[in-house]
């Protein structure tokens, strides 16, 4: 009987031992698996991100394009354009006809010359103020291609936004340049401010309040990449409730190095 109670109790151990053995590499299975989903996810993400900005560039050259066509008018053309846009103008003046100051850095013209013309399309006064010199901002404080994209992802928002709201003031101020000793990025404009659950989640997962829209969510994604490449703040400031008098909200990026976020 102790033989056999020896016998028994070796070879449970040796079950036990292999069960032990079967679940730790069953556990490690699972944890490579795992880890294999988070790679694709975080690399379909960085996929997405990429498109998104790709997608801001490409309107912005075709805008660029249709205008360098459109001046191969003929010459009868071009005269019957003009008189037409001479009685226009004595009846109307578009606020968003407004020359644009300039940065002097092509891509970033370009991008608020186009962003201009989508507020045009939705009726949209815009507004641009330059302050110091942006050769020294793309050269030492964000690069030309991510300013660039800040620009689009947020002007873009601030339509939406603008579009969701029967407000009299359609309006958007972008004011890029030295502000307060810092180089920033700030967009102002007149439309519904975020939604609670949009705050909550900006930058952790892509969220948008307007899919039907072109929104997808992956603009701030992009941004706080960026804020965390130079280290910069986001701070968000509402002003109130949508009126003819003012703006409801300015999204400010700042770079100064101390990556912040502050929504006020």
């Amino acid at each position: 009987m102790m033989f056999i109670t020896i016998q028994k109790s070796i070879q449970a151990y040796y079950k036990q031992k292999l069960l032990i053995q079967d679940l730790t590499e069953t556990k490690k299975e699972l944890e490579e698996k795992k880890k294999e989903v988070e790679d694709l996810e975080k690399e379909n993400l960085k996929f997405s991100m990429r498109s998104h900005s790709i997608a801001h560039k490409q309107k912005s050259l075709e805008y660029k394009l249709n205008k360098i066509l459109q001046s191969t008018e003929t010459a009868e053309e071009i005269e019957l354009k003009n008189r037409m846009e001479n009685i226009a103008k004595e009846a109307y003046v578009a606020p968003f006809a407004i020359a644009l100051a300039k940065t002097e850095i092509e891509p970033i013209d370009d991008m608020l010359e186009y962003m201009q013309a989508e507020c045009a399309k939705d009726n949209i006064e815009f507004n641009l103020q330059i302050n110091g010199n942006i050769h020294k901002m793309v050269n030492n404080y964000v690069e030309m291609r991510d300013l660039e994209i800040l620009l689009a992802d947020h002007i873009k928002d601030a339509i939406i936004a603008i579009n969701h709201t029967d407000n009299i003031n359609r309006s958007i101020l972008v004011k890029l340049g030295e502000f307060d000793n810092c180089y920033s990025l700030n967009i102002y404009d007149s439309g519904v401010n975020f939604p609670k659950e949009i705050l909550e989640n900006l930058g952790k997962k892509p969220i948008t309040s307007y899919p039907n829209e072109g929104g997808t969510g992956m603009g701030y994604m992009t941004t706080f990449e960026t804020l965390r490449k130079y280290k910069a703040s986001l701070i968000i400031e509402e002003f109130g409730m949508p009126s003819k008098e003012n703006f409801t909200k300015v999204v400010s990026i700042i770079f100064d190095k101390k990556n912040e976020f502050k929504i006020l």
